[in-house]
Parts: C-alpha cells; sequence; structure tokens
C-alpha cells in the first residue's frame, strides 16, 4: 500500500520547536484532535511483522497491556499508526499492518457462508462489506500479500497457513463477464484472483 504525502492537518502551529529548533512531529492526516490532546513526540512503540508490540526496543509481554493498547489505535489516511486517548496523540511504528489473522472458520454452507478470522490478539471479524479481503501483490515475485479491513482504519495481514486454508474454498465465478477465483461470505463474493 502506497502512503500518500502527510499534508499539514493544522494541527500544530508551525513545523519546528522554539526552544530547540527541532522539527515537531505531523499530527494524524484526517483525525480531528480535541482541544485536551497532547501530541507526543516518539515515544518508541513499534509493531514488527509478527503482531507482536515492543516499547523503546524490549517486548511487551503482557497480553493485558498490548489488548490495552489495542483499543486506543487508529491508523490515519495517510496510513500511519496512532495511539489516541482523550489526554494524548503518540506515533507508532508499524512494520506492516497493526494485526495478525491467525485464524480461521466457516458458519453455515454455500452462498449463505460466513468465513470468520481471528486475530492474534483474539477478536474475530466476519469477512463482509464491512471487513473486506484486499489482495495485493509483489511486484517482483507477484506472490499475494492478503489482508482484511478492520475497525478504525487498520488492517490485518493473513499468516500464509490461513490464506492457503483461504484459498482451498475458493470458487470460480463470474464477474463483469470475467471469471474470478474467491469466496463467498456474508452474501458477498470476495475476489481472491484470476484463475491460472
Amino acid at each position: 500500500m502506497t502512503k500518500p504525502t502527510q499534508l499539514n492537518t493544522g494541527f500544530l502551529s508551525n513545523n519546528f520547536e522554539p526552544e530547540t529548533g527541532l522539527k515537531k512531529i505531523q499530527g494524524p492526516l484526517g483525525i480531528v484532535p480535541t482541544s485536551q490532546q497532547r501530541l507526543c513526540g516518539d515515544i518508541g512503540m513499534h509493531i514488527d511483522h509478527y503482531g507482536d508490540w515492543y516499547y523503546q526496543g524490549s517486548l511487551i509481554k503482557r497480553k493485558e497491556l498490548v489488548w490495552l493498547f489495542y483499543q486506543v489505535l487508529r491508523c490515519d489516511e495517510a496510513g500511519n499508526h496512532w495511539l489516541i486517548t482523550p489526554m494524548e496523540i503518540a506515533p507508532v511504528n508499524v512494520a506492516d499492518v497493526a494485526h495478525v489473522i491467525t485464524g480461521i472458520k466457516v458458519i453455515g454452507i454455500g452462498l449463505k457462508q460466513i468465513i470468520q478470522f481471528e486475530t492474534k490478539m483474539g477478536t474475530c471479524y466476519d469477512l463482509s462489506k464491512v471487513y473486506p479481503l484486499r489482495i495485493e501483490l509483489n511486484s517482483k515475485t507477484a506472490e499475494p500479500a492478503p489482508y482484511l479491513g478492520l475497525d478504525h482504519g487498520l488492517e490485518g495481514k493473513l499468516t500464509r497457513t490461513i490464506f492457503y486454508d483461504l484459498a482451498n474454498m475458493a470458487v470460480s465465478e463470474t464477474i463483469d463477464c470475467t471469471e474470478k477465483i474467491g469466496v463467498w461470505s456474508a452474501g458477498l463474493f470476495h475476489i481472491i484472483g484470476d484463475p491460472e
């Protein structure tokens, strides 16, 4: 996913701290802060490719603490991630996406089935119009990278095993006079790709 150039949101009056001359961090694009929220600089929060959280280089091992952070995590219109509390807004460095999809199950059969994904944190999302599937192809290898749209602009990346499980459920359908491979869930056909 290509991130658009971040625009000035009006959150900061200028780009440099008067005392130090250091460049200020730009606030989240498309997220309007309240008058009580303070924009923090880099606090050392990082989410790696496996969905593991780090604070200043150390792995956060307490699941309850990670769950708390997930509750206030948002992704802005530029694709940047932020912890947003009633009092503070702080950036989070995310290697790819914030969530990793580690579970899948099917409820029902045929066109009325619902495919449900589970994140590493145990939250479940039904593949649907609200939580759509997005397939990004690697420009060099043409290998697919599957993502599920989640709440607050966030996404979850399907592990290779989960994507293979999904691909095994795939059927062929004709969409706009073109044959496509995909799956049915929540009454919609979700395209995975073109037939080989």
